[in-house]
């Protein structure tokens, strides 16, 4: 799942707002990942994403959309903790 996010005036609290945006996972890397949208947004938007690492287990990343061209668009991890960076490092080395 991937939600819209507004910053909070101080810029240290992350708050979802709206619904959540279909997304199209096309790739991933440790630095972030390139998505294909169901909808535009804006390109200085930060946005909430929900993944699963483990069965049953849902983590949260934040991200900025570092690009958008059409569809398609590439997000850099702003708020990324230690497990859920080897858990992609892992990924991402399994699947090259």
């Amino acid at each position: 799942m991937v939600h819209p996010v507004v910053e909070s005036k101080s810029g240290n609290v992350f708050e979802v707002s709206g619904s959540p945006i279909e997304v199209k996972s096309l790739d991933v890397s440790e630095g972030g990942l390139r998505l294909e949208l169901s909808k535009a947004v804006p390109s200085h938007k930060i946005l909430k994403i929900n993944f699963e690492t483990q069965k049953n287990k849902l983590v949260d990343v934040y991200t900025k959309i570092a690009w958008v061209q059409g569809a398609l668009c590439g997000l850099q991890f702003i708020v990324l903790d230690n497990a859920t960076r080897q858990f992609i490092r892992t990924y991402v080395e399994k699947n090259i």
